[in-house]
This record gives structure tokens, C-alpha cells and sequence, in this order.
């Protein structure tokens, strides 16, 4: 739960371009999915962004299947 709490918290705060790196994620199951959903519900409703950046193939596909690949981003934040 302390990622969750951290993530949320950042979510929440000041900051409104939130980027989550998510290059050393092998794995993206539905809680996962459901921790990014309701962040970057969170960041949209104050105006600001959220991007995913450098998923692995296996987490692109979760994200491809959630309909999030908008907020996928490769490279340096």
C-alpha cells in the first residue's frame, strides 16, 4: 500500500505534469491499471497531464488493452 499512498500523493499534489516511468514494470496486471486510471483521473481533473513512459512490451500491451497507449511516451521525459 505505501506505493499506492506515495502515487497517489503525487497525484493529488502541486505538481500537474506527472510522468511515470514505467521501464522497470515487467508486468501490468488490473490493480496496476486501476493505481494509473485513477491517478491520471486525478491529474486531468486540476488540468494537467500524465504520460507513461518507456514501457516494456508487455506492459504496452496492458496499456494498449486499457486504452491508454494516448499517454505512452519512449525516450526522456
Amino acid at each position: 500500500m505505501a506505493v499506492e499512498t506515495t502515487f497517489y500523493a503525487e497525484c493529488n499534489g502541486e505538481n500537474l505534469q506527472v510522468v511515470v516511468d514505467l521501464s522497470a514494470v515487467n508486468f501490468l496486471a488490473s490493480l496496476g491499471i486501476r493505481l494509473l486510471v485513477q491517478g491520471l483521473k486525478s491529474v486531468k481533473a486540476r488540468n494537467g497531464t500524465m504520460k507513461y513512459l518507456n514501457p516494456v512490451p508487455a506492459v504496452s500491451a496492458s496499456l494498449e488493452m486499457a486504452g491508454l497507449t494516448q499517454y505512452v511516451i519512449t525516450g526522456t521525459a
